[in-house]
C-alpha cells in the first residue's frame, strides 16, 4: 500500500520513544529537533507540547482544542 511505503520511508527520520519520564524526558525533549503532535480530537490541554516548548523544542501540531491557546506560532 502507498501509505505503508510513505511511513516506511519516514522511519529513518522519526523515532517513537514510548513512555519517557523524569530527567530522561527532559534530556530527550531538549535534544529533539521538533515535537510532532498531530491530534485529531479536541484536546482540553496538552501537557506534552508545553513540556516540549519549555525544553526549547519547536512544536508542530494541529489547531485543535486548547492547543491554539498554548502553542504560539511565533515561539
Amino acid at each position: 500500500r502507498r501509505e505503508g511505503v510513505f511511513f516506511k520511508s519516514l522511519s529513518s527520520r522519526f523515532r517513537y520513544h514510548g513512555m519517557v519520564d523524569g530527567e530522561p524526558k527532559v534530556r530527550l525533549l531538549g535534544e529533539t529537533r521538533a515535537f510532532l503532535n498531530p491530534i485529531s480530537w479536541e484536546e482540553p490541554f496538552g501537557n506534552a507540547p508545553v513540556e516540549s516548548m519549555l525544553c526549547g523544542t519547536p512544536v508542530l501540531t494541529t489547531a485543535r482544542g486548547a492547543l491554539p491557546e498554548t502553542v504560539d506560532a511565533d515561539t
